[in-house]
């Protein structure tokens, strides 16, 4: 099971690396320097120690589907919020693409760590986390490499095109493993 969820991760992390290599970048570009850029990503942060907060009253029943979908859910709300602002580079489209990918980062966390709870017993937990920091590890080096490549040779929307085809990967595999696979 673990291999299984740590090769639908890949996908979410490798659109994950890739999008955390560009972010920066064309947010400094767009907002038009490093100090905006800052302000308008640390939002992300905002969200999330808001989810901290209240994310586990709110998700105590809720099973690592459900988490993972929310998550992926989430991360296309934020490359959508983020190609609309190759459009129209407004700073509030940017502050509500960071909640979004606040959100998706909880998720996924909470997704991740309910995964592990629900599927391995306290003895091979370790084992677990080990694969799945295994399968992170492949798409946070290869994300930005990909990422930068895209850039370079094509701009921008490329990159964000990549980030979705990646995260609907994952979300389609997550569909067809919900048919085998109960968790």
């Amino acid at each position: 099971k673990a291999v299984g969820i740590s090769s639908i991760l890949f996908f979410l992390y490798l659109s994950d690396a890739t999008m955390g290599y560009w972010v920066p970048i064309y947010m400094q570009n767009a907002l038009g320097g490093s100090l905006l850029m800052g302000i308008v990503m640390s939002f992300s942060s905002i969200v999330g120690i808001l989810a901290d907060i209240s994310f586990p009253q709110m998700l105590k029943w809720v099973r690592t589907r459900k988490l993972m979908t929310m998550a992926m859910l989430f991360s296309l709300v934020f490359i959508g919020t983020l190609y609309l602002t190759t459009y129209v580079p407004l700073v509030i489209f940017f502050l509500l693409a960071m909640g979004m990918w606040g959100l998706y980062y909880e998720y996924m966390g909470f997704g991740n760590k309910q995964f592990v709870v629900e599927t391995a017993p306290l003895s091979m937990r370790s084992g677990v986390w080990a694969v799945i920091a295994g399968f992170k590890s492949l798409a946070y080096f290869i994300g930005p490499l990909v990422g930068g490549w895209l850039l370079l040779n094509y701009g921008d929307r490329p990159v964000l095109g990549l980030a979705l085809g990646l995260t609907m990967t994952g979300l389609v595999m997550l569909a067809v493993n919900a048919k085998n696979n109960p968790v």
